[in-house]
């Protein structure tokens, strides 16, 4: 059975979940997407365990305007088969935090070496492929992330605060990043609480609200 064949069995299976309910309630949340089904991720990633772990179709999914079978792709990617410039690809393709967050979550954390991929994105200009570099530093698996100088990302977070007026999802983003770093060294956790302590002095409403989130956070850490 060829790629397409595979895809158009997969979204045959996912159209008979399909719920306009919750399409309507992602709209009215300003989620809106070409084309949804208003699956749920949950169902999304059981169909798609079918067809795991299929390189090419996951490709050929991710291609597709189509919000579960984007969604799919990361399910159904074999992260021992990413490489950078996929990486890179998919990023540049990120146009909301769902996609961000289940691509993250289920394949690029699992990819070996990300550190300097994703410390790249954390530069860019666009803001979902700036929270997905946020989000795969946070998140990675890769256990040579943490001798991968943490103090990279922490000053990359710091840039990233000078610009302010930060997006909803850059700013969960680099809460998750730094309560990460936090938990790196008794350095880092000094560093990153100077860096909070700069944020919630800041006349700019987004960084309070960052020096707020990751402080809790970060001591509800602690206190494990």
């Amino acid at each position: 059975m060829d790629d397409t064949t595979k895809m158009v069995a997969l979204l045959r299976r996912l159209k008979t979940e399909m719920n306009g309910a919750v399409v309507g309630a992602m709209q009215e949340r300003g989620v809106d997407y070409p084309l949804s089904y208003g699956v749920s991720v949950a169902t999304i990633r059981e169909i798609a365990a079918d067809y795991a772990p299929d390189h090419s179709l996951a490709l050929l999914l991710f291609r597709q305007q189509v919000r579960e079978l984007r969604l799919a792709a990361a399910f159904i990617d074999d992260p021992a088969r990413v490489t950078p410039q996929q990486m890179d690809e998919w990023a540049e393709a990120f146009d909301r935090a769902e996609i961000v967050e289940q691509v993250v979550w289920a394949l690029f954390r699992r990819v070996k070496h990300t550190a300097r991929t994703s410390l790249s994105w954390m530069g860019a200009d666009r803001p979902m492929k700036r929270y997905a570099g946020l989000l795969t530093a946070a998140s990675s698996l890769d256990e040579e992330w943490c001798g991968g100088d943490p103090e990279a990302f922490l000053e990359a977070v710091g840039r990233i605060g000078e610009e302010g007026n930060l997006p909803a999802a850059v700013r969960r983003g680099i809460v998750r990043l730094l309560l990460r770093l936090s938990g790196t060294s008794a350095g880092m956790l000094r560093k990153t609480k100077e860096l909070l302590a700069e944020y919630a002095a800041s006349g700019d409403a987004s960084l309070r609200d960052v020096a707020e989130e990751a402080g809790w956070q970060i001591e509800y850490a602690q206190d494990e």
